[in-house]
C-alpha cells in the first residue's frame, strides 16, 4: 500500500519522502548510540563500586532518624 502511495506522489514529492526517511534514520541511529553510550557509562560505574571493597555496611548509620525509632 505505501509503495502504491509511493508511486502516485510527483518526482519532487519523492525526494522529499527520501530525505525525510534518511533524516529519520540518522536521528535514530544517533538516539541508539547515545543510549549505548549510557549504558556503558553505567555499567562501568557498576563496576567501580563492585570493586570497592574497602566499605563495612555493618558500621553504616540507621537511615531512620530518631523520631522514627521511638
Amino acid at each position: 500500500m505505501i509503495d502504491r502511495l509511493q508511486d502516485e506522489l510527483s518526482q519532487d514529492s519523492r525526494k522529499g519522502l527520501i530525505t525525510l526517511k534518511f533524516r529519520i534514520i540518522r536521528e535514530l541511529i544517533e538516539a541508539a548510540q547515545a543510549l549505548e553510550a549510557c549504558i556503558i557509562e553505567g555499567q562501568q560505574s557498576q563496576a567501580k563500586v563492585g570493586k570497592r571493597k574497602d566499605i563495612d555496611f555493618s558500621s553504616s548509620k540507621s537511615p531512620l532518624s530518631k523520631k522514627d525509632k521511638g
